[in-house]
């Protein structure tokens, strides 16, 4: 209590910063791939406190996680931020820069001890995730420049919290059980929808020569091929689907209406 008394302003400045649709993307990335454990394979989740308390260390690990790239990409989108974002905690200086380096150093150890304490499989996830998270964002790669490549390592990104939600709270601990056809669908997916987020920052992409799809193509243009590729893969979802090797009407129906609710959050989505 105290510790927030005295820091309070800056809590509430980190909070601002946070993206909540991103945290509720993230941590629905992780309710899914958990939830689709229930439907192929075995599921290792019970309804008492020790699964609770698991599931709510891993949901706190996914968050510190998404928490801690938002602090890399802060500091090397300053000259965007001036233009697009003028309320980052980096441009209006509400926050020092020694000080947001520090707490993103806590929040990526922080993300990796949570998830240790549950799971070391879940743990190295997410110390991949960070690390496409820094060649996405920061140089010398800083692969958000790339069209196409940039979306494709957010959409690889966006799999890993999902595989992690999966193998944790599935019996045989690996992914074997999901059908390919179903982390294929999301990553397809993901890679068509994921570009909604760069519309609001096309004159700050465009002036420090990140070459996403709003600035190749123009606003209208990019909004009218990511409608038809969400148009696209809402027509096969149920048709890649059925092809899961479990042949449970019933099971494929709310795997499909996971898989839409997924989609629907990541199409709400602006980072």
């Amino acid at each position: 209590g105290l510790l927030f008394v005295y820091y309070r302003k800056l809590f509430w400045t980190l909070l601002n910063n946070a993206r909540f649709p991103q945290l509720s993307y993230h941590g629905g990335l992780f309710v899914v791939g958990a939830a689709l454990t229930s439907l192929y394979g075995t599921t290792s989740f019970r309804l008492d406190l020790f699964h609770l308390a698991g599931a709510f260390n891993l949901l706190v690990a996914v968050e510190c996680a998404w928490l801690a790239s938002v602090v890399v990409n802060d500091f090397r989108d300053i000259s965007i931020d001036r233009l697009s974002n003028p309320n980052r905690p980096l441009i209006t200086r509400a926050i020092d820069p020694e000080t947001y380096r520090t707490i993103g150093f806590i929040l990526f150890f922080a993300s990796i001890f949570f998830a240790a304490l549950v799971s070391t499989q879940a743990a190295l996830l997410l110390v991949l995730y960070q690390a496409i998270a820094f060649l996405y964002s920061a140089d010398p790669l800083r692969l958000k420049r790339i069209p196409i490549i940039a979306t494709a390592f957010a959409s690889l990104a966006s799999l890993l919290i999902f595989f992690a939600g999966f193998i944790v709270f599935s019996a045989e601990k690996n992914i074997a059980a999901l059908p390919i056809s179903i982390p294929t669908l999301l990553f397809f997916a993901y890679l068509a929808i994921i570009p909604i987020k760069d519309f609001k920052d096309i004159v700050g992409d465009r002036a420090d020569g990140v070459s996403t799809l709003p600035v190749l193509l123009g606003e209208a243009w990019a909004k009218r091929l990511i409608g038809a590729a969400v148009f696209l893969i809402f027509i096969i979802s149920p048709f890649v689907l059925s092809l899961s090797q479990n042949k449970n009407t019933a099971c494929r129906r709310r795997a499909f209406f996971l898989w839409f609710f997924t989609l629907v959050g990541q199409t709400s989505t602006v980072i």
